[in-house]
């Protein structure tokens, strides 16, 4: 269960060692915090098995990762899409830096309503 945890929130273990380490919860990390982390999975990636992996694993695992990017009121689903369809780590990057930058952020989707998904379905 750890690992699948761990997939989606590679900031697992730093909570989990600070927990253990102090015997308190650590303080929620800062969406800028948990990007650096996310960026520097990619780096690793690249670094250690080449571009053509890490956008593999970058385009599979973004979802995953955005569930812990999340604003109050601010949706994700730009900077998700951007590094889905990234054509190669320079595209991967720019998105970055531009979420960095308070880019790639869209309103957050009103709430169905029940009838709407009866009708979908």
């Amino acid at each position: 269960m750890i690992g699948r945890a761990a997939l989606g929130r590679p900031w697992l273990f730093y909570e989990t060692w600070a927990l253990v380490r102090t015997g308190e919860s650590p303080r929620a990390l800062t969406v800028e915090r948990k990007l650096a982390c996310v960026r520097n999975y990619f780096a690793m990636m690249r670094e250690l098995r080449g571009d053509t992996y890490a956008m593999h694993q970058m385009r599979g695992r973004i979802a995953w990762f955005c569930k812990g990017l999340h604003e109050a009121g601010r949706s994700v689903r730009p900077f998700r899409e951007a590094v889905r369809l990234a054509s190669d780590p320079g595209d991967v990057e720019a998105a970055f830096e531009s979420f960095a930058a308070g880019g790639l952020r869209g309103p957050t989707p009103e709430p169905r309503r029940a009838a709407e998904v009866h009708e979908i379905c």
